[in-house]
């Protein structure tokens, strides 16, 4: 029986002998697989079943591939699902067409099986990583974080140092217009202090609306935290402004939690995040 951690793909073909081709060689893959030779059946099924990806064919019975792949955009619930074309057509006009439509992919046929299966593979990975990148930070977010949380329960010498802007509320009360380039800002911030002091290897992740982390080995987490301390201060309260007025972000502080895994061990990610929120000092 499927495991319910594998990616599922939708296959959406009409002739049976490549569908089973597909299904026999992506199953040696350890995906799942669910197939429709039907254009009219894509949408219901990827509401219900929330396929990772959809392979979906031009020319089908009923409906064609374009007019799926436009029903696929325009609903909500499926707008960002993956889907690459497969066709016999190579006519660059056609791929133009399929790219126009919102496809993330194109596939001719006859295909070489491992290729498909890296782009499929490739497809997958590249909306996942969306899914998690946030919009206004531009970093990691939720799953991304979960993941990188959750791969310390099993390795040594390591660090979590967790960065939050204190005062934030009030800022954001009068400022809400620029409360995502806000956000941005000091994200960007965390992410070149850690690339300039830190390892090549470190990560860094937005937990809160403006809390991140940044994970890293032990010996590197007071550089890491002087680097983005100095950064913070002379942005919200540049040296070039001693003298004048004060500006509005000068109230403004950060403080730094950290964690390590000799404080442990965790026996899962709540007990993780628990000990962080607790570790908190206010710079």
């Amino acid at each position: 029986m499927p495991t319910p951690d594998k990616d599922l793909i939708l296959i959406v073909e009409d002739d049976p002998y490549i569908s089973q081709m597909l299904c026999t060689y992506l199953g040696t893959k350890r995906y799942r697989l669910t197939t429709t030779p039907m254009g009219e059946e894509v949408l219901p099924i990827c509401e219900a079943e929330h396929p990772s990806l959809v392979l979906l064919d031009i020319n089908l019975p009923d409906i064609d591939g374009y007019e799926v792949c436009r029903r696929l955009r325009d609903n909500l619930a499926t707008s960002t699902m993956p889907i690459l074309f497969l066709t016999q057509n190579k006519l660059p006009k056609e791929r133009l067409a399929g790219l126009q439509v919102g496809a993330n992919d194109y596939i001719t046929k006859p295909f070489d099986m491992e290729e498909l299966y890296l782009r499929v593979r490739n497809a997958i990975r590249q909306a996942k990583h969306r899914a998690g990148i946030g919009c206004a930070s531009h970093l990691p977010e939720g799953p991304l974080v979960s993941e990188q949380l959750k791969a310390l329960l099993y390795r040594s010498d390591w660090a979590i140092l967790s960065v939050r802007v204190e005062d934030f509320g009030q800022f954001a009360d009068s400022y809400a217009h620029l409360e995502a380039r806000f956000v941005q800002f000091v994200g960007q911030l965390v992410r070149r202090a850690t690339d300039e002091v830190g390892n090549f290897e470190d990560f860094v992740g937005r937990v809160g609306t403006v809390d991140f982390v940044v994970i890293t080995t032990p010996g590197h987490v007071e550089r890491l935290r002087e680097r983005i301390q100095d950064a913070f201060s002379n942005a919200m309260d540049p040296p070039s402004a001693k003298g004048t007025a004060k500006p509005v972000t000068a109230q403004l502080s950060l403080s730094f939690g950290l964690v390590t895994d000799s404080d442990g061990p965790y026996g899962d990610i709540r007990s993780l995040s628990m000990a962080l929120s607790h570790a908190r000092v206010v710079a």
